[in-house]
């Protein structure tokens, strides 16, 4: 499955995320998707992470993948990712820089693409209790960053959700390997 947006001229969707999320929800199921709903606010999305991470930390067995587009932003969150860290929860997070100063965090660096859900902002956990945030970036430059996204507790859409970010880390730490080793496969 393509795991990016497709913005279009429906008016019901100009951005492309209900979209991606119908895909997502075909892929995973031929019945209805449980437990998600859009979200559209910033207040909205950070009271959905904030719950997120409050999870993790309580059940610290289950990674944490988080999706934050730039590294500063987990230093600006520093004392919630060093609680977390130091909880035991293995966070993965992603983002299109050199990734945060803290230490403990496996950085994932990805293309700079604004359709990509690699390159979003999400928090996902799976396990017993699986929830999940993605949201996209609407706008650009010097705007009021405004956003559009999903919440689902649906564990079939996460495990899928997790599968994917699972394999572009593997895929670009294999690409990594390569390039370090000089060995192309083609």
């Amino acid at each position: 499955m393509d795991w990016r947006r497709r913005p279009g001229t429906d008016p019901a969707d100009p951005h492309g995320v209900a979209d991606l999320l119908a895909r997502a929800c075909e892929l995973v199921s031929t019945s209805a998707v449980e437990g998600t709903r859009f979200l559209f606010t910033t207040g909205e999305m950070l009271r959905v992470s904030r719950e997120i991470e409050q999870t993790s930390m309580v059940s610290a067995d289950v990674p944490l993948y988080v999706g934050v587009q730039h590294g500063h932003r987990l230093d600006v969150q520093r004392d919630v990712y060093r609680s977390l860290l130091a909880a035991g929860v293995e966070v993965i997070a992603y983002g299109c820089d050199g990734g945060p100063s803290l230490r403990g965090i496996s950085w994932v660096r990805v293309p700079e693409d604004p359709y990509a859900l690699t390159a979003s902002w999400f928090l996902v956990r799976g396990g017993e209790a699986p929830h999940a945030l993605v949201g996209f970036e609407l706008t650009g430059g010097g705007e009021r960053r405004r956003w559009e996204g999903f919440e689902t507790r649906d564990g079939r859409l996460i495990e899928a959700v997790v599968d994917h970010l699972a394999a572009t880390a593997e895929g670009i730490s294999l690409d990594r390997a390569e390039e370090r080793s000089g060995s192309h496969h083609g």
